[in-house]
């Protein structure tokens, strides 16, 4: 059942037009504040992973008591649509294949209002002042938050069902977390624990569908070109698919500034950049081979 409802769940994602505020992460974490400043104000071991853990236990009971409440409810057709909403919700809250379109169009219609505002949706930064550059920031930050985005939260429901999904999407929102820097270190050791496996399993799948050699030749030197601090699943991620799309996982510093001529006052651009046109496509590609291995499994399963 968890087959399936994930297909459905991940066709929805792609090829509906969802509203994107339902799945704020606001709507999860504001009931559980009370609980998580009681914890922290108890110290030692509660300020850190020992809260994250309890305090993530009640999304989880909360998952796991309306499952079992509506276990069997209608053939079972209220299981499915419970557990492909909780994988829907999990994925969020940026649509980054709706998003990375739509700042396709925006930028080639010229509006570049619209499309500073998508990029910051998906960089979850402030855009370079040039929009030239916008195209391989996004791919960038698309091929290194998928695992986030995609993978681990599907990996994960997978594995365990809804709770597991919606306790790595609760960690995730956790790991930012600006009041409290203990319980912030906490969420964020807990996330590493959760995001290595499936990261791993995401450079593969960019191995398979992309540039096979030179994934693997940038998946062996990721911890050292492509470290990121507190988040080894993303940098394994930035360098293997960056790889796999041909480009570098850091911006060359000449490239962000114009250079000009100071004679003839004549502004060098840089060429078109499809980067963000191959990372769509890249992942769509692991989309793909992801939806197909699990069909292959429900086949499997429904032909023992």
């Amino acid at each position: 059942m968890h087959i399936f409802a994930a297909i459905l769940a991940l066709a929805a994602e792609r090829f509906l037009p969802l509203d994107p505020e339902w799945r704020q992460p606001e709507r999860l974490i504001a009931n559980a504040d009370w609980f998580k400043r009681r914890l922290i104000a108890r110290g030692g071991v509660f300020d850190g992973v020992g809260g994250v853990l309890a305090l993530v236990l009640l999304p989880a009971l909360l998952v796991s008591m309306i499952a079992d409440t509506i276990d069997g409810w209608l053939f079972g057709l209220f299981d499915l649509a419970f557990a492909g909403v909780v994988l829907m919700y999990s994925l969020g809250p940026v649509n980054q294949a709706a998003t990375m379109m739509a700042i396709d169009e925006a930028l080639a219609a010229g509006d570049e209002p619209s499309a500073s505002r998508r990029v910051r949706e998906i960089i979850a930064a402030e855009p370079p002042p040039r929009s030239e550059l916008w195209s391989r920031f996004v791919a960038r930050s698309a091929v290194m938050r998928a695992n986030d985005r995609l993978i681990a939260p599907l990996f994960w429901f997978l594995l365990v069902g809804p709770v597991g999904a919606v306790v790595y999407r609760t960690i995730s929102i956790w790991r930012d977390d600006a009041e409290a820097t203990g319980f912030r270190a906490g969420a964020r050791t807990v996330h590493a624990w959760l995001a290595w496996l499936p990261a791993r399993i995401l450079a593969g799948a960019y191995a398979l569908v992309g540039r096979f050699d030179e994934v693997l030749s940038a998946w062996s030197v990721a911890p050292y070109k492509c470290a990121i601090p507190d988040d080894d699943a993303a940098g394994l991620c930035l360098c293997t698919g960056c790889a796999a799309l041909g480009i570098e996982p850091q911006e060359d510093p000449a490239a962000e500034s114009e250079v000009q001529d100071a004679e003839n006052a004549v502004i060098v651009m840089p060429p078109h950049d499809d980067s963000l046109h191959f990372a769509m496509s890249l992942l769509d590609r692991v989309q793909m081979l992801v939806v197909a291995l699990l069909a292959l499994f429900m086949v499997a399963r429904i032909a023992a």
